[in-house]
């Protein structure tokens, strides 16, 4: 395994933290000890909590857009498929949630970061081959299949949830029924 460079080491340490301590815990200092260096390394890389929790939003998106990738991208819905596929994917990383819902109930003005983002996915999705509607439609039951997961609301488990990802998928084929 490659080592992990120091700014992911200062995200993955304030991810820890929130998850054990809640979001009033975040600051710099309890950062730097929770990364093992010292204020001043957190603050070369982050130079101020703000810009900490932008990091953390920021990273999120980007791991979420790497699994997109992971997926093929060609043909009518691919990239429909490939947001389908990375939120199937991407709840086993429980920290993410952590932080982005820490982040945004601290200061709303965080959620622009994503807000932005979503625009940029959404609109890629309309001209993915599929009508705008069926992206929509695909990409908010997505978004509210992830929501149950982090929440605990009776999200499908196991087989349940391995025939909703299926019929999905099958969905986001470019076939009308």
């Amino acid at each position: 395994m490659p080592p992990v460079d120091t700014r992911t080491q200062i995200l993955d340490a304030a991810y820890r933290l929130i998850q054990k301590s809640g979001a009033a815990t975040l600051t710099i200092e309890a950062v730097a000890k929770e990364a093992g260096l010292s204020k001043g390394g957190v603050l070369y890389h982050f130079s101020s909590k703000q810009k900490l929790i932008e990091g953390m939003l920021e990273a999120s998106l980007n791991h979420f857009e790497q699994e997109m990738q992971k997926h093929p991208q060609e043909g009518p819905g691919a990239r429909t498929r490939a947001y389908l596929e990375a939120t199937f994917d991407f709840p086993a990383v429980p920290e993410i949630p952590s932080a982005i819902m820490a982040a945004i109930a601290t200061d709303a003005s965080y959620l622009k970061i994503y807000q932005e983002r979503y625009q940029i996915w959404q609109a890629e999705l309309n001209q993915d081959g599929l009508s705008a509607e069926r992206a929509m439609l695909l990409r908010l039951a997505a978004d509210g299949l992830w929501m149950a997961d982090i929440f605990g609301l009776s999200a499908p488990a196991g087989e349940a949830r391995e025939r909703l990802r299926a019929e999905m998928l099958k969905l986001a084929g470019g076939q009308d029924e």
